[in-house]
């Protein structure tokens, strides 16, 4: 088994940073097919040489197989999100869109900047006009389709007379309240110029387009006009989805404590740990933490998510030992009180990272977790290095682009150290 995790994390670490993904692809494929057929030649001779070795060679075809299956699962994997993105010629020409709100809006600067799903995209025209007239979507017709559709990042820049002046000259923004335009699942037609994600990729610094890649943004842009309510019978029938409503529970929470604590000081801080959303801590506070080396702690992560499972281990642990005091002829129709924990402990860092944005690194950790916890449990448990490479295959299979960052490999490095 440890052989066979560990040849398919190998695959798909194997083309993190590969270019020619279509002619990796190919070669993959003839390989595995090559593999099939050796197997089958293995299976049915009966030559004394590769009788007496079959388990050998069988062994070895398996854990080929299996990188090669880790492989060709990154590398399509890669492929289809970049044949999705947007094409080079549509970049910097106004389109119309149409789908809906994704996540929860962050501020950046002046403009609000959220996740959106495209479900049809189209041309613009505008008839009878010889000169491009404002781009608002009432004034804006389609003259042809695109075929574009999936997850982009837009910025929503608030009208220059709904901000102060002290604002507008430092482009900056403390809003009070969002957008209702702007609540996660709300269907929206937009006026927008987009661009295919990139991003500078200076050494040793943050690479912005592997950032968009891992979180599979096919395209980034700006929204030209307002922000206009899409109305029709498919919007109608459509059902939230159960992450749809945490990201509009994590909105409305978001918007009841801007409005309670309108003056407190540490109001970007609170919202930073507990809803994920670091927009509204202040520049001055940033400049701090960098200076210290601390930016971390307002960035949730796997140290946060750990804080909370040990908490909420702790927290039912002397619970439980209470009501055993209390009811002890209750104690042989209970459950063990190790796998009340656990398990209590991992349902709720799983909501605390839900409701943090369910970001790469909260996954991590939450997947190590949950490893860590099945294996407590059986009566058989199963060693260090088969738990990591168990979080390593989870990580890998939820997401094989996660391994373009490095807060990937300081996780597996730490968590192992």
């Amino acid at each position: 088994m440890r052989s066979l995790l560990s040849a398919f994390c190998l695959g798909i670490l194997s083309v993190t940073w590969a270019s020619n993904l279509a002619h990796i692809v190919i070669c993959l494929l003839w390989l595995l097919g090559l593999q099939v057929l050796a197997a089958i030649f293995v299976g049915v001779s009966r030559s004394a040489i590769i009788g007496a070795h079959k388990s050998s060679i069988a062994y070895l075809l398996a854990v080929s197989a299996a990188f090669g299956c880790g492989a060709l699962f990154h590398a399509q994997t890669a492929v289809n999100q970049l044949t999705r993105q947007l094409a080079p010629s549509l970049e910097g020409i106004p389109l119309l869109i149409e789908g809906r709100v994704l996540n929860m809006p962050t501020v950046a600067g002046a403009a609000y900047r959220f996740q959106f799903e495209v479900s049809a995209a189209c041309l613009l025209s505008y008839a009878g006009k010889t000169e491009r007239p404002s781009e608002t979507v009432a004034s804006a017709a389609c003259s042809s389709q695109i075929p574009f559709t999936g997850k982009t990042l837009l910025s929503y820049y608030l009208p220059r007379d709904s901000i102060g002046t002290g604002s507008v000259n430092t482009h900056e923004a403390t809003p009070l309240e969002y957008p209702v335009n702007l609540k996660p699942g709300t269907f929206l037609q937009l006026v927008v110029k987009l661009n295919r994600p990139h991003g500078f990729s200076n050494p040793g610094g943050f690479d912005y387009e592997a950032f968009l890649f891992r979180n599979k943004i096919l395209a980034k842009g700006c929204v030209r006009g307002e922000l206009t309510t899409a109305f029709g019978r498919e919007v109608n029938k459509t059902l939230p989805s159960p992450s749809m409503l945490i990201e509009q529970l994590r909105f409305d929470i978001r918007n009841r404590l801007l409005e309670i604590s309108a003056n407190a000081r540490n109001t970007g801080i609170v919202l930073a740990l507990g809803l994920g959303d670091s927009s509204l801590v202040s520049q001055s506070l940033w400049n701090q933490l960098r200076a210290t080396g601390t930016t971390h702690l307002l960035v949730v992560s796997g140290l946060h998510v750990g804080m909370i499972a040990v908490f909420l281990v702790m927290v039912p642990r002397a619970l439980w030992r209470i009501f055993l005091f209390c009811l002890p002829t209750a104690a042989s129709r209970a459950p063990h009180c190790i796998k009340f924990c656990l398990w209590f402990s991992l349902l709720g860092t799983a909501g605390f990272a839900l409701f943090t944005g369910w970001s790469l690194p909260t996954q991590r950790a939450v997947v190590m977790l949950m490893v860590f916890a099945v294996s407590r449990l059986p009566s058989r448990r199963f060693g260090v290095i088969t738990g990591l490479l168990f979080a390593l295959t989870f990580v890998l299979v939820l997401s094989p682009l996660a391994a373009t960052g490095s807060g990937f490999w300081l996780s597996f490095v730490a968590v192992s150290v």
